[in-house]
């Protein structure tokens, strides 16, 4: 019985030893997932505007209610879905909604990512490197802070934008929200 007690503890010792080790490395680990989050945010955005993914910018509005099979809801304006759900290949990196512009062709799409960690100059620099001549321009408006407003009241937005040339001349307008955990991404022609 003596034995079986050692072993125990050198078991309890050694899952000790695991979680302390796996704490110790939860921000590393939180870096890691916030930079696959910027790289596949990106490689989204290059895809849409590409059209290697879909739904994709210049579609019919028939042809994404199609591929989303109908699970869009509406607000009188736009639609909205669930981002995994319009965009599978995200699923397990990203979460959020989508907003639509089904009117006519596909023109302007808006997703809007909760959780995440990158960031904002991580998300800058991958999205520069997914979108070829996409240089971001800081469009945050310059404010003094009012010192008597509490940090916790302060805006925390950092605002960018970018054009894009796409295939024909066209000119598309990149625009990130970046707050702390959530990214506003506008995708307008």
């Amino acid at each position: 019985m003596k034995s079986s007690g050692v072993l125990s503890q050198s078991g309890l010792a050694l899952m000790l030893s695991i979680l302390l080790w796996w704490v110790a490395a939860s921000p590393h680990l939180t870096e890691a997932s916030g930079l696959r989050q910027a790289e596949v945010l990106a490689g989204l955005t290059a895809g849409i505007i590409g059209c290697t993914t879909h739904p994709c910018l210049g579609e019919c509005a028939l042809r994404v209610r199609e591929e989303l099979k109908g699970k869009l809801v509406n607000d009188g304006y736009f639609d909205y879905s669930d981002l995994a759900t319009s965009f599978p290949e995200v699923r397990g990196h990203l979460q959020g909604v989508v907003e639509w512009n089904l009117e006519g062709t596909l023109d302007d799409v808006s997703l809007i990512v909760v959780d995440f960690q990158a960031a904002p100059e991580v998300l800058r620099l991958e999205m520069e490197r997914a979108l070829p001549g996409c240089v971001f321009e800081d469009d945050s408006e310059e404010e003094g802070e009012d010192a008597a407003e509490p940090a916790e009241a302060q805006d925390n937005t950092t605002d960018w934008g970018c054009s894009v040339q796409v295939e024909g001349g066209d000119e598309l307008d990149i625009i990130l929200h970046v707050a702390p955990e959530l990214v506003f991404l506008e995708i307008e022609s």
